[in-house]
């Protein structure tokens, strides 16, 4: 039986985004550095896992076209309206093309400058920082991060899993930076 890998992006970056928002909420109640280090590194991760889940909608809506037109050419019986293998036959495998030609290079400079970005912050950050975490939200807030580590461990492991004996190599990005966020 088939997995669907677009299932397990999604579920990706569904964690990824729960839990860099859950993140934001307790690094700003505990007042942490290292909690905001790890909220940029999440928020990173759920736009990795976003961009990865898009790039394998566009496959699996590419290759239900291909199985379409499979079908169209053995249930006319040769007619010349359905032999053409033009890219003008094929919308998805073009958007697809133009997704990996244009748009991934362009994002991997954004995420470049995202991440030196966020170097950048928790630099300045840390050269105004005055006091430390309050010792009456520090135990909770300790707690809180415990359990997303845990959770984005699971999840993390799982899909590198997943993506490593199924071969889905776009599983991989997401799954990569949700484990690095454990």
């Amino acid at each position: 039986m088939e997995r669907n890998a677009a299932k397990n992006g999604l579920v990706n970056l569904i964690s990824a985004a729960m839990i860099f928002v859950a993140a934001f909420v307790v690094t700003g109640y505990a007042r942490s550095l290292a909690g905001q280090a790890v909220s940029i590194l999440l928020g990173l991760a759920a736009l990795v896992a976003f961009v990865s889940w898009f790039q394998m909608r566009l496959e699996e809506n590419e290759r239900l076209e291909k199985l379409e037109l499979d079908e169209l050419v053995k249930s006319k019986g040769g007619s010349t309206l359905f032999e053409a293998k033009d890219n003008e036959v094929f919308p998805a495998a073009r958007s697809r093309e133009q997704f990996e030609k244009f748009f991934v290079p362009g994002f991997c400079v954004l995420l470049f400058l995202l991440e030196a970005g966020g170097a950048w912050l928790l630099w300045h950050w840390i050269s105004k920082a005055t006091g430390g975490i309050a010792p009456e939200r520090a135990m909770p807030a300790l707690a809180l991060f415990a359990i997303f580590a845990l959770l984005l461990f699971l999840f993390g492991r799982f899909s590198v899993t997943i993506a490593r004996l199924e071969n889905h190599r776009l599983l991989r990005p997401g799954a990569g930076f949700i484990l690095l966020g454990a």
